[in-house]
Formats: C-alpha cells, structure tokens, sequence
C-alpha cells in the first residue's frame, strides 16, 4: 500500500512539474525612443488584440505575456498624423522588445534578447 501511495505521488508531482513548466507565452514590453507617448497594440491572427498604452518618451513598459505566434503591431505616437505597422513572429519563452525609433514616420523595430 505505501509503495502504490509513493508512486501515486511521484506521478502527481512530476505531472505538476510538467505542467507548471510548460510555458505557450512569450512576453513583449515597448522602448519608446520618440519624446512622445507612444500606444502599441499587438493583434493575433484570431483576432486578440493586447494594448500597451500610454508609453512615455524616453521610457521602457513592463513585460506583459502573449500567445506565442504571429502578430500584426501597430504603433501611434502622439502627435503623428499616422499609425505604423510591422509583422512579427513571438516564440514561446522568448522575451521581446518593441522598440519605437525615431523617424518620419516613428519606425518599429522588434529586438530579441
């Protein structure tokens, strides 16, 4: 009966660990290089969409985690008559920076670690 109740319970946690292990996020944050505000939105391909809004110039957002996948990222600085987009690809596990670079237009650039 012990042996049954020990395996039972090594099964349990290593099907935690698995589970608590398993990670289908990857995690943006926006560096707005511009003196303006700046709001991003990150759409998936069904649709989601994730706001990170109200980046001050010269400042970093905190990470916030998505679905791993493809996105449509569109970007508005304030005072900039029109909204720039990029596509890019998040994996799961990866952390990713959004930066918005100076320009005319403000350019996206989406840098790895």
């Amino acid at each position: 009966m012990l042996r049954t109740r020990f395996a039972f319970g090594s099964l349990l946690v290593a099907a935690l660990l698995t589970y608590c292990s398993s990670n289908s996020t990857a995690r943006v944050r926006i560096q707005n290089a511009t003196v303006d505000k700046a709001n991003i939105s990150l759409k998936d391909q069904a649709g989601n969409t994730t706001n990170i809004n109200d980046v001050s110039g010269g400042t970093t957002s905190a990470y916030q985690e998505v679905d791993a996948g493809p996105y449509t990222i569109t970007g508005v600085v304030q005072n900039e008559t029109n909204p720039v987009a990029i596509n890019s690809t998040f994996l799961e596990g990866k952390d990713y920076t959004v930066k918005v670079a100076v320009g005319t237009p403000p350019v996206l650039i989406v840098l790895t670690p």
